[in-house]
């Protein structure tokens, strides 16, 4: 054996005196696994105290020492040109969780991140058992207060056994990354549930993303039917609807001089009765606001209010209420999303003209790009 040692050592000094091949003794137990750089380099061995990596590259190198059941060592080391470099693994130990009502806990030094989730239970009566056989450090705990915590449990499934008196509960929980989940034991009749923060989280963002489909689906369906885009140029906007196009000429254009960027409109006025673009607003050359007659300005009062008032049930029946805003005279419906898209607006307008009375009801587009 020592000869062995011996040829070994005189073997090493030699490469390290002819070339500038590194070393890397790792001395530790025997039967763990080495990995230099994310390759297998072999077990270590009681004959070696460790095992010896050859060939090692200088500069930065990740090690990482493997023991089955033990969370492994995960390190960065600098190997210099040439150099026999001594690396020393210490005792391993299991991933402790530390138990306290409140749930406070620390982590291992220079362990590998694994990822964990926190553990609550609530029982009836107050005071249990709890026994948890793979988290060293949970067997037979009593639970003295209503909630009962566990925090950094490794992600997985646990079997769990809940004791009151003579009567034990088995069950299966399973831990999460990032996820609080929680339990409740009724001990006297056997009532068992789990809740997980996450699940609820899900639950809550599905209501959410579906309430704001719903008012997106609908703002833009307006959009493709009255045919406005947001963040057109104004010749974009030209081409995407010719309908508009035609108002938009140098009689029908009016300088709005606004102190915040150029800005203008076209618009057309007495050029007919039925629905028709009525105006757009440009400003920094993207169209910014577009309005369309939906009912003619020659339309009855009453006509025209039965149409508007059905409109404003039908966005109120289709529409979630935090999207929209009613006045006497308007609706607006608000894109969810507010760095995108635009609003709309609903409108009515009443002209009285000898003793006769008519009204008008718009749409109208404003851009939030």
């Amino acid at each position: 054996m020592k000869r062995n040692l011996l040829l070994l050592f005189l073997t090493l000094t030699c490469n390290i005196i002819m070339g500038q091949t590194a070393y890397i003794q790792v001395i530790a137990e025997p039967n763990l696994s080495v990995y230099l750089n994310n390759q297998f380099k072999g077990k270590t061995t009681a004959e070696l105290n460790g095992c010896i990596i050859e060939n090692v590259k200088a500069g930065d190198n990740l090690i990482k020492i493997v023991k089955d059941g033990f969370t492994p060592f995960e390190e960065s080391i600098t190997i210099k040109p040439g150099e026999v470099f001594a690396y020393k693994v210490k005792p391993f130990t299991k991933h402790l969780v530390q138990i306290s009502e409140q749930g406070n806990t620390s982590e291992t030094k220079n362990k590998a991140t694994i990822e964990t989730g926190q553990l609550i239970i609530q029982s009836v009566p107050i005071e249990i058992k709890i026994t948890i056989p793979e988290i060293e450090g949970i067997n037979n705990i009593t639970k003295t207060k209503d909630k009962w915590l566990a925090d950094k449990i490794p992600a997985g499934s646990y079997k769990i056994s809940f004791a009151f008196n003579q009567k034990v509960i088995d069950k299966t929980i399973d831990i999460r990354s990032n996820d609080s989940t929680s339990v409740f034991i009724n001990m006297l009749n056997g009532d068992f549930k789990t809740k997980s923060s996450l699940d609820e989280k899900n639950k809550k963002e599905k209501v959410v993303n579906l309430r704001e489909l719903i008012a997106s689906d609908y703002i833009d369906s307006l959009g493709k039917v009255y045919k406005f885009k947001p963040g057109l140029t104004e010749n974009e906007f030209k081409n995407y609807n010719t309908e508009a196009a035609s108002i938009m000429t140098p009689r029908n254009f009016k300088d709005l001089n606004s102190k915040n960027g150029e800005s203008h409109m076209y618009f057309t006025k007495n050029s007919g009765t039925g629905p028709k673009p009525f105006s757009v607003y440009i400003k920094d050359d993207k169209i910014h606001g577009y309005k369309y007659d939906v009912v003619g300005e020659k339309v009855k009062v009453p006509e025209m209010m039965d149409f508007y008032i059905k409109l404003v049930k039908q966005i109120e029946a289709t529409i979630p209420k935090e999207f929209f805003e009613k006045s006497d005279a308007s609706i607006t419906i608000y894109y969810p999303k507010s760095n995108i898209g635009y609003s709309v607006q609903y409108s009515y307008w009443i002209n009285s003209n000898n003793g006769s009375k008519f009204g008008t009801v718009s749409i109208e587009f404003s851009s939030r790009l």
